[in-house]
């Protein structure tokens, strides 16, 4: 998403532009990861009321530099003002930028809300209730594949896979030591807009955006160097996962980001 320097005079998450921040917003912001960088509008999350909202290019609203809540569409999948807390939020290339949302009702059960924001964004394309999926209600840390429907989810040594197409569960396709703890899970999706625009065009290259990344640390390390960080190819036609290369020495790994050259 790209705008002019502006946009940061103000805080955004107010009804006009200049006024105090009314609500608190969730540290995701969603887009269309199908071109990133030129996506005219944005997905947030207000904690406060508990409900999505939306900044756009094309509206009254953005000259105002405000978020709008965002309006149920006819024959609705769910209600933006969805009432629960938000858990997660991921931007992918998955259907031409679908951002998923991970969220929690006040019973503990988590829902997945799927919305696309290609085009004009804000499109409710899916939602994902009742999730045969052990240990996810508790999970943390999560990973959304952009090239097939599969989320990723972290339970103490173990990695799971759900198929969110088929309400299918993958148990502890990767499993690391008993003292291990993941600690980050990702999938880095090339930030340059024009990917033609990279030095690297092999196939090899392009497709390290679709392996998952693996953080952990073991519990047992004396000389705070005890993270490993491993690479995982994802085999979306026989639900296969499988360790590329792996590294280790690293403190606690909270995240990680390729370099790109042009």
């Amino acid at each position: 998403m790209g705008t002019a320097g502006a946009a940061f005079e103000y805080p955004i998450n107010t009804s006009e532009r200049g006024l105090a921040p009314e609500f608190k917003v969730a540290p995701y912001v969603g887009v269309s990861m199908a071109r990133p960088g030129n996506g005219n509008t944005a997905l947030f999350y207000d904690t406060d009321n508990r409900r999505f909202v939306g900044w756009s290019t094309g509206t009254t609203d953005n000259s105002k530099q405000i978020l709008s809540p965002l309006q149920d569409p006819e024959e609705a999948l769910f209600s933006f003002k969805t009432g629960m807390e938000l858990i997660y939020m991921e931007s992918t290339r998955f259907s031409n930028g679908l951002v998923y949302a991970i969220l929690q009702d006040q019973n503990g059960q988590r829902h997945i809300y799927g919305i696309n924001m290609g085009g004009n964004g804000f499109v409710q394309e899916s939602k994902y209730e009742n999730l045969q999926a052990p240990g996810f209600d508790q999970a943390s840390r999560f990973a959304f594949h952009s090239q097939f429907p599969f989320l990723f989810y972290a339970e103490g040594n173990k990695v799971h896979m759900y198929n969110l197409a088929t309400n299918t569960t993958y148990e502890s396709v990767i499993t690391l030591p008993s003292t291990s703890e993941v600690t980050f899970l990702k999938f880095n999706l090339y930030q340059q807009p024009l990917l033609t625009l990279l030095n690297d065009q092999s196939e090899e290259f392009m497709a390290r955006q679709f392996e998952l990344m693996v953080g952990s640390y073991d519990k047992n390390s004396t000389d705070n160097n005890g993270g490993t960080l491993g690479f995982y190819k994802i085999d979306g036609i026989n639900n296969k996962v499988s360790k590329r290369t792996e590294y280790s020495g690293f403190a606690r790994i909270a995240d990680v980001v390729y370099r790109e050259r042009r």
